[in-house]
């Protein structure tokens, strides 16, 4: 009895923590510069060691997002999680050298761990299954406009 006590007692602790080893970034808001979050996009804080300082994934959280048209967007693909899972994320033009920067040093920070990578999704929360047909608007946000991606539901105006 003991035995299956502690047994159980022990998968209760490490099966959570099994769990949130492959894909247990965070979504946090993304700051559309100026102080208006934009809706939170699958993007995460990737690995990190409390000792090592900021994660390569953080430089996705402060990316340039801010536009005057659609013309002024792109679509990047950002990995999130040590699964291989993505976001399609839509940046302003301007920080594509940001992103060209940042997005290899954050994918190379993730160790494989074996798990299967979920499809990717864009910043309406759509899940893609051709990545070739996310689309990036500019779309107000507050006082601004910021980059989003979808598929079929254009992001409306909004806070």
């Amino acid at each position: 009895m003991t035995f299956l006590r502690t047994a159980s007692s022990i998968a209760a602790f490490v099966l959570p923590l099994a769990l949130a080893s492959c894909g247990g970034g965070s979504t946090p808001p993304v700051d559309a510069a100026g102080g208006v979050d934009a809706p939170a996009v699958a993007t995460d804080t990737g690995p990190s060691d409390v000792d090592s300082g900021p994660s390569p994934c953080a430089y996705v959280d402060t990316i340039d997002r801010a536009c005057t048209t659609d013309a002024d967007c792109l679509v990047r693909l950002h990995q999130t999680d040590c699964c291989g899972s993505s976001a399609m994320i839509g940046i302003a033009m301007s920080a594509l050298g940001t992103y060209n920067a940042g997005e290899p040093a954050c994918m190379a920070s993730y160790p494989g761990c074996g798990c299967p990578a979920q499809l990717p999704t864009t910043d309406s929360g759509e899940t893609v299954t051709d990545t070739s047909a996310v689309l990036a608007a500019c779309v107000s946000r507050g006082p601004r406009n910021v980059c989003l991606t979808y598929v079929t539901m254009r992001p409306l105006p909004g806070r």
